[in-house]
């Protein structure tokens, strides 16, 4: 679920008043070195967490290479595997997927290189109004008071793919309205090097298109339908593609408010790399499961509008 914060947060900590625009300016200020402040907070005294090896059922693993080059039989068996994971997990990591690792990392590198941009400069880039309709349908009173219920410890960037036109910087969530306000090659500018990374976003969105629509083929076949009919049926040839990258600094009470609260995500599919530090946890028979951070590997998770138009399918939280 993305976040939402005032383009001003204004938090009283040792009776000085600190102005901050993101989590991450947050993080940096030496009034929060040793604690969070309250708004941050919620309470997951009741949550059960388990690692994978504790699980009598290990997280789902699909062979991709499989599912696209496999003889019948394998093909059939990864169909089979895929219904399995969407229906009891609702979640799965894909391994084989054709997407170089060098793309994959050099999108998280560039990714890093826009958070550690000076504040002013990603100012250039904000939006307008946050839109709260975007946001995935977790009950808001589960986490603090507005405005900053949803802010629970990250910075989120949205980009439009496969035409790369960013709508959301500094964990304000913008309308897909105000797309023709942003500028137009922004996170691919010609002039500041950091943000000259048009190749490689245009590169890694094309290829995990194709990986999300083709998994699509095998999850329609799981359901006993056509190969295309989810793509037909949702016109994903004319659908929107987003990539979004949170921003996740270290927290000196992780204890208190880790990450994001409990949500499930917006869209058919949402297809997760970490950057090599685990952090994600998925619900699992009432229990949370740690999620370990694999390298060249996708973490496939069944968003909102996969699991309504297929009630058999498990919504991952």
């Amino acid at each position: 679920m993305a976040s939402t914060l005032p383009l001003a947060v204004t938090q009283k900590s040792k009776n000085e008043t600190t102005n901050f625009t993101s989590v991450k300016t947050l993080s940096e200020s030496p009034d929060f070195n040793n604690s969070i402040p309250s708004s941050y907070t919620f309470d997951n005294e009741n949550e059960i967490v388990t690692d994978p090896d504790e699980v009598n059922d290990p997280i789902p693993v699909i062979d991709y290479s499989l599912l696209v080059n496999g003889n019948h039989d394998q093909r059939t068996k990864t169909v089979h595997d895929i219904g399995k994971a969407c229906e009891e997990w609702g979640f799965f990591m894909v391994i084989n997927h054709f997407v170089p690792k060098s793309v994959m990392e050099k999108m998280v590198d560039q990714v890093f290189a826009f958070f550690n941009l000076r504040e002013e400069e990603k100012q250039e880039y904000a939006g307008p109004t946050p839109n709260s309709k975007m946001i995935s349908k977790s009950p808001p009173q589960s986490v603090g008071p507005p405005p900053i219920r949803f802010l629970i410890g990250s910075s989120t960037i949205y980009i439009r793919t496969p035409s790369p036109t960013v709508l959301v910087t500094r964990g304000v969530l913008r309308s897909l309205t105000s797309v023709a306000k942003w500028p137009k090659y922004m996170f691919i500018s010609e002039d500041n090097p950091h943000l000259s990374s048009r190749e490689t976003s245009a590169e890694y969105s094309k290829r995990t298109w194709k990986l999300g629509r083709e998994l699509l083929k095998g999850i329609s076949e799981s359901l006993g339908l056509e190969a295309n009919y989810i793509d037909r049926t949702m016109n994903l040839a004319s659908g929107l593609q987003m990539l979004a990258a949170n921003l996740y600094p270290p927290c000196p009470q992780p204890e208190l408010a880790m990450g994001m609260p409990p949500h499930s995500d917006h869209g058919l599919l949402n297809l997760l790399i970490q950057n090599g530090v685990s952090g994600l946890q998925v619900l699992h028979n009432g229990k949370w499961i740690n999620v370990s951070s694999t390298s060249n590997c996708f973490l496939v998770l069944v968003s909102d509008h996969l699991e309504v138009q297929n009630k058999p399918f498990l919504l991952i939280h």
